[in-house]
């Protein structure tokens, strides 16, 4: 819309005005059209349904029961606008702050020009450094003026920008400093699933899985140990390369209940232990009791016979024992046979 203003005719011709006659002519036309007829009171109007951007020419005409006046006519186009501007860019800087693994804080301050209207709010974009493609990231109120940028991915470059928003658009942009997250290094979790494969008499093979999170940090190895049940101290048993998942632990003493423990180390340091879910207890092994002891002793004997005793074994293996077997041979033959009772 435009609105112009004019003066009533010096000269009215001897008649009452009837009314003003508004015309309009595009400045890249040579053709008049009827904007408004207006009563002979009023000596300004608004014009409406004009193009925005379009440059227009105007003129009245004064009319009275004879007939139309002479144009008024403006001797200069006017550009039809909005009388209003879009903000101007957030006062800088577009501070960078609490930048962690995947996220950093942005802050700024609100426009020195409103452009005429209100602030509606601010809109965050960001893009990586190496791209040209900007994503919007949020929306925030005009109260707003800081946000977390989140979703960024540690070791690479990005680079951020805010507008200011009104009815009329969008401000210029103000353009970040380049925003590097850094990956945060922790000890790795635990490794998981730690068990027993096998058993020997006074040995046994510990295995492990790797854990889930390294800590973002390779794991330089494995520490395994040992407890006794009831313990609070753990004796190292060894340390373990990473690409192994397993160890043998020897010499364990019998009779004791024992849990196993499995650390991963990286640079930064030392997992919580994964701990065997229950304790394990090497029972010492039967084995063949010693032999009865001796000399054997013979006594009744008759011609189909006779008594042999002995004195038991002193070691009975681990069980007691069930029975003795007795066996006989005769002096030139090679062969044992039981003797019947």
């Amino acid at each position: 819309s435009c609105t112009i203003q004019w003066s009533p005719p010096e000269d009215d011709g001897g008649a009452p005005l009837k009314n003003y006659l508004v015309e309009k002519r595009e400045a890249t036309r040579t053709s008049w059209s009827r904007a408004d007829k207006i009563s002979p009171e009023i000596t300004t109007h608004c014009i409406q349904s004009l193009n925005e951007g379009a440059e227009f020419y105007f003129r009245v005409i004064a009319e009275n029961k004879v007939g139309p006046s002479e144009p008024l006519e403006m001797d200069k186009a006017v550009k039809i606008k909005s009388p209003y501007d879009k903000p101007s860019a957030p006062e800088g800087p577009l501070k960078v702050s609490e930048v962690g693994e995947k996220s950093a804080m942005l802050s700024w301050q609100p426009p020195r020009s409103d452009g005429g209207l209100p602030i509606s709010g601010y809109t965050l974009q960001f893009k990586e450094s190496r791209r040209s493609t900007w994503m919007t990231f949020k929306e925030v109120s005009a109260e707003e003026t800081s946000v977390t940028l989140t979703g960024l991915v540690p070791d690479t470059e990005y680079v951020a920008q805010v507008m200011a928003v009104n009815k009329e658009g969008s401000s210029p942009c103000l353009l970040s400093e380049p925003i590097r997250p850094k990956r945060v290094l922790a000890v790795p979790s635990a490794p998981k699933s730690v068990h027993i494969r096998n058993m020997g008499k006074d040995n046994l093979t510990l295995e492990w899985s790797a854990p889930e999170s390294d800590g973002g940090s390779r794991i330089k190895k494995y520490l395994v140990e040992k407890s006794k049940m009831g313990s609070d101290k753990w004796t190292k048993v060894s340390t373990v390369d990473s690409y192994k998942t397993f160890q043998a632990v020897s010499d364990l003493e019998q009779e004791v209940e024992w849990l196993f423990a499995v650390s991963a180390i990286n640079e930064v340091g030392q997992s919580e232990r994964a701990v065997t879910s229950k304790p394990v207890k090497l029972d010492k092994p039967i084995e063949p009791p010693s032999a009865p002891i001796g000399p054997m002793e013979f006594s009744n004997i008759t011609k189909k016979g006779g008594r042999v005793s002995w004195k038991p074994s002193s070691n009975d293996g681990g069980s007691p024992i069930t029975h003795y077997s007795v066996e006989k041979r005769e002096t030139w033959k090679s062969t044992w046979v039981p003797v019947e009772r």
